[in-house]
């Protein structure tokens, strides 16, 4: 279906970034779809703008939009390797 309506069947961690200065954040994704398919919207930017390194002249809204990305990344990360079940070929060597 267009327009990623069904973006929760077989998708996670994901954070979707939008901005107020991008033409066409009208078609993004503006809610959250679970707790790990977040959106944030950066209204002083682009939807690109939280992806670059950071600089004293930042918007408060990127700086916040970095933040809840970090803490999300770390809480995925922090998630699989909680419950990490693979195993790989060096583990079964004797």
């Amino acid at each position: 279906e267009y327009g990623g309506r069904r973006l929760g069947n077989g998708h996670s961690n994901i954070v979707f970034s939008s901005g107020g200065f991008d033409g066409w954040s009208s078609g993004g994704v503006a809610t959250n779809i679970s707790d790990s398919l977040l959106s944030v919207f950066i209204p002083e930017g682009g939807h690109h703008l939280d992806l670059f390194f950071s600089h004293p002249d930042d918007p408060p809204s990127v700086v916040a939009a970095r933040e809840l990305e970090l803490t999300q990344i770390r809480k995925w990360v922090e998630g699989y390797s909680a419950h990490k079940t693979a195993r790989c070929w060096g583990d079964l060597l004797p």
